[in-house]
């Protein structure tokens, strides 16, 4: 389906609503993430008693596997264009291989907390940061062709 403008590839209205937050966009997943990482250790001893603490270790990596798995599903949208697919599945394989080794290797060194962790370390260096050029690149090249196509 298209975008406003019914070209196949724009970013479309319900996309731009994720993208700036608005609903069950990143700015509510980034929230709660934040609030699972300060109080989640108050609100698992209350959901199921003392007995079972989480360590805060443990709340930070399920913290960060949930913001980079937030911003990377916003910049997913961007990167789903005809033009930009085969980069984005390049990123993904890559940030999926890398994100796997960590946690083979943090789950050994830190336990469970390294699950957390190593997601959250693999999508952002290996999938967010290319992602993050990818669509700066592709903008680049769009404000030149328009430019080019404005002065003809």
């Amino acid at each position: 389906m298209g975008g406003e403008d019914g070209v196949v590839g724009r970013t479309g209205v319900g996309e731009e609503a994720a993208l700036k937050g608005d609903g069950d966009g990143v700015e509510g997943k980034l929230e709660a993430a934040g609030v699972l990482w300060v109080g989640g250790e108050t609100l698992v001893r209350w959901w199921v008693g003392a007995d079972l603490s989480p360590s805060p270790v443990l709340l930070g990596g399920f913290a960060a596997s949930s913001i980079s798995g937030a911003v990377g599903g916003a910049l997913s949208l961007p990167l789903n264009q005809p033009g930009l697919i085969r980069g984005h599945l390049l990123i993904c394989l890559v940030a999926s291989l890398v994100a796997l080794g960590l946690m083979l290797v943090l789950t050994f060194w830190g336990g469970p907390a390294g699950a957390g962790w190593s997601t959250g370390i693999g999508y952002s260096i290996f999938f967010l940061v290319p992602g993050w050029w990818i669509i700066d690149r592709f903008l680049l090249e769009q404000g030149r062709d328009e430019g080019a196509a404005q002065t003809r």
